[in-house]
C-alpha cells in the first residue's frame, strides 16, 4: 500500500493552502421539507407518490422509527444532523453547494417533468443557517421544477440574503450562481474577497489575500430542458446548448476573471453534466472539463450522478466529474433497476475538501469524507471501514481511468484522501492527458 505524506495526517491544511469544501446535490425539498417546522404544500406528482411526507414515511419504515409528531417537527439543525461540526472540523475557507431545491411555496409545477423539489422559503434559510455556505449554485435540472413562479422565488430569496446586512449579522450571506434574471445575471460569478491563506496573520486592511471566484454551469444530458435557458430578456439557468460544448462567452468571462482580479482568484467552475447513474465519463464531458482549465478555471466541480465518479489532473488542476448525493430524502427508496443504489454504493453521502496551493492554485490534496443518512440526518457509517473500503475499491478503479491520483483511506475509517500521482510525470503521455 502506498503511504501519503505525513502533512496529510491532519485536517488542518498547510500554511500555504486554500481549502475549499465542495458538495454535490442538496435536495433538502420534498420529505425534508415535509418534517420541518414550514412546510410547504405535500402535494408531489409522482408515478408512485402523491404526498411529500411518503418519502418520510419511507425512511421510517426502513429505520423502524416515527419523525416527531406534527405537533413538534424537526429543526434543521437535527435534520442535518452531524454534517456541521465534521465541516467546522475541516475549517474551510469558502463552502460551495449544488442546491437542488426550488425555494417557493408555489404550486405551479413544470409540466411532465414528474419529479420536482421544493421548500420553503423559512426551512431553506434554517438550513443554509446550519450550513452556512458562501455560495449556492443553481445551474442543474431542479432549479425551475415550479417553473418561472418559482424560479422568481428562488432569485428573491438568494438576492434577500445575499444583500441583507442583518442576514449578515447572523453569520449567513450566500451568493447564489449559474441561474439569474437574464443570461448576463446567470453567468455572473459569485466572488469572495480577501481570503488568508491557514498560518497568515493579516495586518488590519491587509489586501494580499486571494479572490475566490466560482460561476455556474449546466448541460442537457443531466436532464435540464431547453426552455429553461436564460435570455437577454427572460430568467433562467446558465445552459450549455450548443453540442455539450461550453460557451464562449463563459470561458471568456473566466480568462477576464483570471487576468483582471486584483487578487489572483482561485476559479471555480461548478457544473451539472450527466445522467444519475453510471460511472462512464463521456468524452464530451472531458473536452468541456479541459476547456475550462484551458481558459482558466483552478477547479471543476462536477455533479449530476447519484453517486461519486472519477477524478483527474489536467495542467496540475482537479477536476471533478461527479461529487455524488450530499444530503435528500433518498433513505427509504429500495433499490430497483431504476435506482440501482447498490451497485453504485449510492447510500453514501459525500463531503469533499480540496486544497490548493494559495500562489500557483496547483491541486494539493483531496479529502472525501463518507456518511450515511438515518432518519435523514446525516451522521457516521454503519461500518465504517468495511463501507470505506468498499468505497475506496470502486473509486480506485474509476480514478486508474486517468491514473492521476493515488488514492488511501485515513486512519478515522471514514476519509478518502487522494494527492497527486508523481510517477504519472515519468510516465510518457500525450498533450491529452497532460497533467
Amino acid at each position: 500500500m502506498s503511504s501519503f505524506p505525513s502533512s496529510f495526517s491532519s485536517s488542518s491544511s498547510s500554511s500555504s493552502q486554500i481549502r475549499l469544501f465542495l458538495a454535490g446535490d442538496f435536495m433538502p425539498g420534498r420529505g425534508v421539507d415535509a418534517v420541518m417546522p414550514s412546510p410547504c404544500a405535500r402535494e408531489i406528482r409522482e408515478g408512485f407518490c402523491k404526498d411529500a411526507f411518503d418519502y418520510a414515511r419511507l425512511a421510517e419504515q426502513k429505520q423502524k422509527r416515527r419523525f416527531a409528531d406534527t405537533k413538534k417537527k424537526v429543526s434543521a439543525r437535527d435534520v442535518l444532523g452531524e454534517v456541521a461540526k465534521v465541516i467546522e472540523r475541516f475549517e474551510p475557507h469558502a463552502r460551495m453547494l449544488n442546491l437542488e431545491t426550488s425555494v417557493t411555496k408555489k404550486s405551479s409545477f413544470y409540466p411532465h417533468k414528474g419529479i420536482n423539489y421544493r421548500a420553503s422559503e423559512e426551512n431553506m434559510f434554517a438550513l443554509l443557517d446550519v450550513l452556512k455556505p458562501d455560495i449556492v449554485s443553481l445551474a442543474n435540472n431542479h432549479a425551475m421544477d415550479f417553473s418561472r413562479e418559482g424560479m422568481e422565488d428562488t432569485l428573491k430569496f438568494f438576492d434577500s440574503i445575499e444583500g441583507s446586512s442583518d442576514n449578515a449579522s447572523l453569520g449567513l450571506r450566500v451568493k447564489r450562481i449559474g441561474a439569474g434574471w437574464n443570461i448576463a445575471d446567470a453567468m455572473k460569478p459569485a466572488v469572495l474577497e480577501n481570503v488568508y491563506p491557514y498560518g497568515f496573520a493579516p495586518a488590519r486592511n491587509d489586501k494580499r489575500g486571494v479572490d475566490v471566484a466560482a460561476f455556474g454551469l449546466c448541460f442537457e444530458d443531466s436532464g435540464v430542458p431547453r426552455e429553461w435557458q436564460s435570455t437577454e430578456r427572460s430568467m433562467g439557468v446558465f445552459l450549455a446548448t450548443e453540442d455539450d460544448k461550453v460557451p464562449e462567452r463563459l470561458l471568456s468571462a473566466i480568462a477576464k476573471m483570471k487576468k483582471e482580479s486584483s487578487n489572483n482568484a482561485i476559479v471555480v467552475v461548478s457544473v451539472h453534466f450527466g445522467s444519475n447513474w453510471g460511472f462512464e465519463v463521456p468524452r464530451a464531458h472531458v473536452t468541456a472539463a479541459k476547456a475550462l482549465v484551458d481558459a482558466g478555471a483552478d477547479i471543476v466541480h462536477g455533479h449530476s450522478s447519484h453517486h461519486a465518479k472519477t477524478a483527474m489532473l489536467y495542467k496540475k488542476k482537479l477536476i471533478l466529474f461527479g461529487c455524488g448525493e450530499f444530503f435528500n430524502d433518498y433513505e427509504g427508496i429500495r433499490p430497483h433497476p431504476g435506482f440501482p443504489e447498490t451497485s453504485y454504493l449510492g447510500h453514501l453521502r459525500l463531503l469533499y475538501f480540496v486544497d490548493v496551493d494559495a500562489k500557483t492554485h496547483n491541486f494539493s490534496k483531496l479529502e472525501i469524507v463518507l456518511m450515511r443518512q438515518k432518519m435523514f440526518a446525516l451522521t457516521t457509517l454503519e461500518n465504517p471501514r468495511e463501507e470505506a473500503e468498499q468505497f475506496l475499491a470502486t473509486l480506485r478503479q474509476q480514478y486508474a481511468a486517468f491514473g492521476h491520483l493515488k488514492l488511501q483511506l485515513k486512519g478515522d475509517g471514514t476519509t478518502l484522501i487522494a494527492w497527486p500521482d508523481d510517477a504519472v510525470r515519468l510516465r510518457r503521455r500525450s498533450d491529452d492527458d497532460e497533467l
